[in-house]
């Protein structure tokens, strides 16, 4: 049985994971895909937009568990479990055949969105043992204080 710190850092490292496909997939933009990854990657951009995606999404969580009867219950904290959707959304996107619809962004929180996004922008990247890893996390569980 996996234990609350066991579960964060699984959780973090695929967070790196993700963050490490990114960078593979921008390589220095030679396409355009991979042009718009720039912001994301490591090392590169100024602004940041991995952090922010990853605060935005935090911001989301907190929201979500206030007056939320079984917030306490959660086995991780909003930032990580704002780890875990995003990095589940990036894998998901990554097993896209085309490119995920505009019209998401019209239906769905624009977090999930956009690592959905770019985990379809970095899908050459990923590998399948971090997909099914990714599969193995079920966050409805956790926040009901499961592992």
């Amino acid at each position: 049985m996996s234990t609350t710190r066991q579960v964060t850092q699984q959780i973090n490292r695929l967070w790196e994971r993700m963050q490490a496909a990114i960078d593979a997939a921008y390589d220095h933009g030679k396409t355009d895909e991979a042009a718009a990854l720039r912001d994301y990657a490591s090392n590169v951009s100024m602004n940041g937009a991995i952090e922010k995606l990853l605060a935005d999404e935090t911001a989301n969580e907190r929201q979500h568990r206030r007056g939320w009867p079984h917030a306490n219950d959660s086995v991780i904290g909003p930032m990580v479990a704002a780890r875990l959707l995003l990095v589940t959304k990036f894998a998901e996107g990554s097993e896209l055949k085309a490119m995920p619809p505009a019209t998401d962004w019209l239906i769905y929180r624009r977090t999930a969105v956009e690592a959905e996004l770019l985990g379809w922008l970095s899908r050459h990247a990923v590998l399948d043992d971090f997909r099914a890893e990714c599969k193995t996390l079920d966050y409805a569980k956790l926040m009901n204080g499961g592992m």
